[in-house]
């Protein structure tokens, strides 16, 4: 595993504090300081005062007295501050350390191995067929690719597994709406919107029965609720005509779901739909049975209760008709996974109000025996101004409308530029995706957004064009200098504020990705990227770089533009966003 810089700074703080305190430290608790505390980084000695029995301020001025460094560190001085132990770099050791970071590994810069030979599966995106793919399926989409990207860059396997719901009662609904009020050729003309259409027919019929029925006092069950039940059971059941046109359903709605991927630049490992395990459940009921865990209610409900692990609501398994259930279906999943590959981790990326029933099928899973670490990684809803988004009400904005008026938006930026009309195009996708992209990611996922054309589409502060504009205005500084810079060295030369301060940003990349990795939030990253382009901004506009007089002093511009350039397109890459050379 690559030894960083920023690693190495923390142990040696770690190496000597454990000397100076008698105590075992680790690198994770040397911080970096607070905004109103001096330093590179900080020790706070508030933790140790009960077993030190001392004052945290006496702790601090007492280890401060102990510690020195040896001629071959990076740090010049270590100061006692109130309760804090506050570390401050040898500024040529550390930038000539850094620099050497990258330049030794170029093109690695930033990799780690920790999960080298753990495999790691990651369920997102998982649209529903016969649904429009809509902005509604935005953050799952990105926030799991990002994951995705994220854990290979530190050495994990991992599988991409896009959980299609191609299967329950909504396809009884469908199939109802279809076989009465649809028409073969309107649908394969506007698949997804004329089967969004039928749904949400079957829905306002459905309504208007029910009031229908509840004028009459009447308590039969709702008649096209029951035809949908029969006409998914039949489905279950494998009747030959009813798969015919679930097929054809899928088939339209899997060709319409690639063209949005492949728009976004989304690939998957795996796709395998819910009615994959359809041939499953059965043994996921006998297991369950055999375990002692099944149940059966008054209304024939089959279910396993979980009372005694306070979770008060049930884990629905099988409908008292017989049919499955979104339960069935992730149980059988996730064992056939852990069966096949054998993963350390399965990371489900799905919506915040899954929250309890995740909680309801891990538990279940580790009473059937199996160990393997499964995490719900939530996150908030996108909201549109009106409500929630809800598909059976037509209250939705389709993703390939956002993505075209994205891309619209972004070439407002690049007006008057003399290229060729492809260009032109070629530069605002990349801009217009990128500003979608980062727009969700910048964003602490558990956070509930409301979609907003205006703050979706800025092409300006911190949004991805400012980080791609950023990177372009790099690389172009580099192509003007025509020549490759020797070699970056501090004998002789003074280094500036702004330059030892890019460094010092640059040389956080490696832990900002493993934290971001490590603990599933992708704005972690982005927060970086956003902190190294304004850094890199003040170095450009303080620090002349082709105009420096010196060619030692011109060389170090150059390796840090190198440095910057590599770090911004390596860190827009794990959030799924292409760089341009010029803007």
């Amino acid at each position: 595993m690559p030894e960083y810089t920023q690693n190495r700074a923390k142990l040696e703080i770690a190496e000597a504090l454990s000397g100076a305190l008698g105590t075992k430290i680790t690198i994770d608790d040397i911080k970096c300081p607070p905004p109103n505390i001096a330093g590179d980084f900080a020790f706070p000695c508030f933790a140790l005062a009960r077993t030190q029995r001392k004052n945290p301020m006496e702790i601090s001025r007492e280890s401060a007295e102990k510690i020195s460094f040896s001629s071959s560190s990076v740090y010049e001085r270590v100061e006692s501050s109130g309760g804090y132990l506050n570390f401050f770099f040898n500024r040529e050791s550390f930038c000539n350390a850094a620099v050497h970071d990258f330049l030794s590994m170029r093109s690695f810069y930033g990799r780690s191995d920790k999960g080298a030979g753990k495999q790691i599966i990651i369920d997102y995106s998982s649209p529903n067929i016969a649904k429009p793919f809509s902005i509604g399926h935005l953050r799952s989409t990105n926030i799991g690719s990002a994951l995705c990207n994220l854990l290979r860059f530190i050495g994990y396997e991992v599988i991409g597994d896009n959980h299609i719901g191609d299967w329950g009662t909504q396809f009884g609904k469908l199939i109802y709406a279809y076989r009465h009020w649809g028409n073969r050729e309107t649908i394969e003309a506007n698949p997804i919107q004329e089967l969004l259409s039928l749904y949400i027919r079957f829905h306002e019929e459905a309504e208007r029965v029910s009031r229908e029925m509840k004028e009459k006092c009447s308590e039969e069950v709702n008649p096209l609720e029951e035809e949908a039940r029969r006409a998914f059971k039949m489905l279950e059941e494998g009747d030959a005509e009813t798969v015919r046109l679930w097929q054809w359903i899928r088939d339209l709605s899997l060709k319409e779901f690639e063209h949005v991927y492949g728009l976004l630049g989304i690939t998957f490992e795996e796709v395998l739909g819910e009615s994959f395990y359809n041939d499953k459940m059965s043994e996921i009921k006998d297991m369950l049975d055999q375990k002692g865990l099944l149940e059966r209610d008054e209304e024939g409900t089959l279910l396993v209760r979980l009372d005694s692990y306070g979770i008060t609501t049930p884990l629905l398994i099988q409908k008292r008709d017989g049919s499955s259930l979104y339960a069935t279906r992730d149980l059988a999943c996730a064992i056939y996974r852990i069966r096949r590959w054998n993963p350390s981790r399965i990371i489900y990326a799905v919506g915040e109000e899954q929250q309890l029933y995740f909680r309801q099928v891990f538990k279940v899973l580790e009473l059937l025996g199996h160990s393997t670490r499964c995490d719900h990684v939530y996150f908030g809803l996108i909201m549109l101004p009106e409500g929630k988004i809800a598909t059976r009400k037509g209250r939705v904005i389709f993703l390939e409308d956002v993505i075209d008026q994205a891309v619209k938006e972004a070439s407002h930026i690049i007006e008057g530029r003399e290229w060729s009309e492809e260009r032109k195009a070629e530069v605002s996708k990349v801009v217009g995706l990128g500003a979608i992209k980062y727009h969700d990611l910048s964003q602490n996922r558990k956070k509930t957004v409301t979609f907003d054309w205006d703050k979706m589409l800025s092409l300006e502060g911190n949004s991805s064009p400012y980080l791609q504009y950023s990177y372009a205005r790099a690389r172009s500084i580099l192509r003007k200098a025509g020549t490759e810079p020797r070699a970056f060295t501090t004998e002789g030369v003074v280094l500036h504020d702004e330059e030892v301060n890019l460094v010092k940003k640059l040389a956080r990349f490696p832990e900002t990705v493993e934290e971001a990795a490590e603990t599933c939030y992708p704005h972690i990253l982005a927060g970086y990227l956003y902190e190294l382009a304004v850094q890199f901004s003040t170095f450009y506009n303080t620090v002349p770089v082709l105009a420096s007089k010196e060619q030692k002093e011109r060389d170090n511009r150059l390796i840090l533009l190198q440095f910057y350039s590599h770090v911004m397109k390596e860190g827009l890459g794990l959030l799924g966003i292409s760089t341009l050379e010029e803007m």
